[in-house]
């Protein structure tokens, strides 16, 4: 709803209409609402687990097991929301029982909620609570949820909302244009909350195509969308965009048609990652979750962020990694030797066995196996590494094609006469061709164009 309601949770808000009692007679909307991590039959879920072979196992040891059983195709007890019976308190629970004894009526108390701003709901007639607040988002005059919505696809867009920031949608925050805001929320009510609907009208619209290169009368205004204003990528955008511009023709095209991989299909980022995608998301300004305000993202550049995209090692990496485009252009043009294949493929299922050894050991924790992992595992790599075909100054490369493949892989245009004739000159006169490429890579991830939407 773009309503921020949390410091009424303590006292009156300070800058808001709502108080502390709002907050609680919200708030009984989720009272009755748990999260069974069994399910809510317990005897279902006794009988699943029996069925599994897993009644006997106790806490993780039985969630990995059922984990396991789900993999196979089994089965498994699933988590639910339940809605639970209105509790009641001592007093009341006190108080039926003495009417029945004396034989008189009994009335369950009124277990009354109140939507915010309006009106009060008695919980004891409805069977799920949350039924009677998603009437309300769809049907509410103040059309709460419609503003909000609206905003926020609004925000997606220009990077900023029609209200600012996007959830803070108060009387003391009014909508900079409340017209535009009027029309996009009667129109999604009217269109029965068709999100295409919405997309489309503000894609097709004149404001979101409008240039981002200023003229004298808009060069200061970042409020009014009199012109779009550049902005750096997402974490998760960023992070893709350079998996995509490096990857490899095959990498490229099954990440285009999977989630697997994702920046945005990861949920769960953890704490002070050290490698990998959670690293780079973190440097990037991921939210970490811990709040749900907008303020918890950032999507400031920083000075971190630019030294990770010119010397960072997970980079550096990205760029070199088997999977990359770099490998696939030098494998294209190496002499093929049935041989050293073959050499090369034992030596990667090698690698691979002791990958999962050494996996094993860390599980065992027994530090004389996992040092002997370890030395396995780094003899496996530099046999690989050794055996792995080398660059080399290979002929036949239409170094102009390879010149349009990078500008496309990172800034999604082709390069002007210019720009073209810069790049094939720094290849031809490099050490080595797939050097003088890697490095037209690297300083095309590393332009303002590649990591800004504009």
């Amino acid at each position: 709803m773009g309503t921020r309601i949390q410091c009424a949770q303590c006292h009156k808000h300070p800058f808001d209409v709502w108080t502390k009692n709002d907050f609680e007679e919200f708030e009984q909307f989720f009272n009755r609402v748990s999260f069974a991590r069994n399910g809510s039959d317990r005897k279902e879920f006794n009988a699943i687990v029996e069925e599994l072979g897993v009644k006997d196992l106790k806490g993780n040891d039985q969630r990995r097991a059922i984990e396991k059983a789900l993999k196979q195709g089994k089965t498994i007890p699933f988590p639910e929301l339940v809605v639970q019976q209105p509790r009641l308190s001592d007093a009341q629970r006190k108080k039926l029982q003495e009417r029945r004894k004396a034989g008189k009526d009994v009335e369950v108390p009124s277990d009354a909620a109140r939507l915010l701003g309006e009106q009060e709901v008695d919980l004891n007639n409805v069977e799920d609570p949350r039924t009677a607040l998603m009437d309300w988002l769809r049907n509410s005059p103040t059309k709460l949820f419609a503003k909000a919505f609206v905003n926020r696809v609004w925000a997606n867009y220009f990077n900023r909302g029609i209200v600012e920031p996007t959830d803070d949608l108060s009387l003391a925050n009014p909508p900079c244009n409340e017209a535009l805001m009027n029309y996009l929320t009667d129109g999604l009510i009217a269109h029965n909350y068709d999100m295409k609907w919405l997309h489309r009208e503000i894609c097709l619209s004149d404001t979101y195509q409008r240039s981002w290169q200023p003229n004298d009368t808009n060069l200061q205004d970042e409020r009014n969308f009199s012109r779009s204003v550049p902005r750096r990528l997402p974490a998760e955008v960023a992070y893709d965009t350079l998996v995509m511009a490096t990857a490899d023709s095959k990498t490229n095209g099954n990440f285009r048609e999977e989630l697997n991989g994702h920046a945005t299909t990861n949920t769960s980022p953890p704490r002070n990652a050290q490698r990998g995608q959670d690293y780079i998301l973190a440097i990037f300004g991921r939210s970490v979750r811990e709040s749900n305000c907008d303020c918890d993202r950032s999507s400031e550049s920083s000075l971190l962020q630019t030294l990770f995209t010119r010397n960072d090692n997970e980079l550096l990496e990205m760029l070199d990694r088997r999977d990359g485009w770099l490998s696939e252009l030098d494998r294209s043009t190496q002499p093929k030797n049935a041989g050293d294949d073959r050499k090369l493929a034992a030596a990667k299922t090698r690698l691979e066995a002791a990958e999962k050894a050494m996996a094993k050991a860390r599980k065992s924790e027994n530090e004389k196996q996992i040092q002997a992992a370890r030395k396995r595992l780094r003899e496996a790599e530099q046999l690989v590494t050794s055996l792995e075909p080398k660059p080399t100054n290979p002929t036949g490369m239409n170094l102009t094609q390879i010149v349009d493949d990078a500008y496309l892989r990172t800034l999604s245009r082709f390069p002007n006469d210019e720009e073209r004739q810069i790049a094939l000159g720094y290849i031809e006169n490099a050490e080595t061709q797939i050097d003088g490429t890697r490095d037209l890579l690297w300083v095309l991830i590393n332009t303002k164009e590649f990591i800004v939407n504009h």
